[in-house]
């Protein structure tokens, strides 16, 4: 597998692989279909291997030997003294969530932390 996309972008690609395979057996005659039936079977061979580093990957993390990186304390996200960010409550139609009942909370929020709109109290 390449080191470039992840375990599960693999199994993915080789599940579409699969199934372009199938559906071109369907159409066609049968040596085409014996050479489909072959390529959806590398595909899920593929698939198999893909699905088994994604369980090593998940061992490896599950027994600590991948350990996430600490975060850095001493970058300046995290500089003391900074002051409180700005909040600019959204204006308009635009939805900035996945719905819009979600979007409702979310300007609830906001309105209260946005200084033009909050009251002082």
């Amino acid at each position: 597998m390449s080191d470039d996309k992840g375990w599960q972008d693999s199994v993915s690609e080789a599940v579409d692989k699969a199934t372009t395979a199938a559906s071109e057996a369907w159409k066609a005659t049968e040596a085409t279909r014996k050479a489909a039936a072959r390529k959806a079977k590398e595909a899920l061979d593929a698939t198999s291997s893909a699905i088994d580093e994604g369980v090593e990957t998940a061992k490896r993390t599950y027994k600590g030997d991948t350990v996430p990186d600490e975060p850095d304390w001493d970058a300046p996200a995290f500089a003391y003294g900074t002051g409180p960010r700005t909040v600019t409550a959204p204006h308009g139609t635009a939805l900035h969530t996945k719905g819009w009942l979600q979007e409702a909370v979310l300007r609830c929020l906001l309105n209260n932390l946005d200084p033009e709109v909050a009251e002082n109290p």
